[in-house]
């Protein structure tokens, strides 16, 4: 299976204050991954981290299996963008 999206041990937050801590996940091609939890747990957290909006303090964001670290939302779009599409 191809791997889409993957989250190897993300740690961020916001500020000085971490409030994940060595996050991993993948998502393959055809798979949705759904994140669950009660409030204050982090949920909005990672979709920041994996979206750009907050950098990691620590780990690697991989899309189409090429890290986005450090790249803002609208790069990170264009990229996948770009493989779907076949456009560069």
């Amino acid at each position: 299976m191809t791997v889409l999206l993957e989250i190897n041990n993300l740690t961020g937050g916001y500020r000085d204050t971490n409030v994940l801590f060595d996050v991993s996940a993948r998502i393959e091609a055809g798979h949705v991954l759904g994140v669950f939890g009660r409030n204050g747990v982090g949920k909005t957290t990672l979709a920041r981290l994996v979206q750009g909006g907050i950098p990691p303090a620590h780990g690697d964001i991989r899309l189409d299996g090429r890290s986005v670290r450090g790249l803002p939302p609208h790069d990170r779009h264009r990229l996948h963008a770009a493989d779907i599409h076949g456009v560069r």
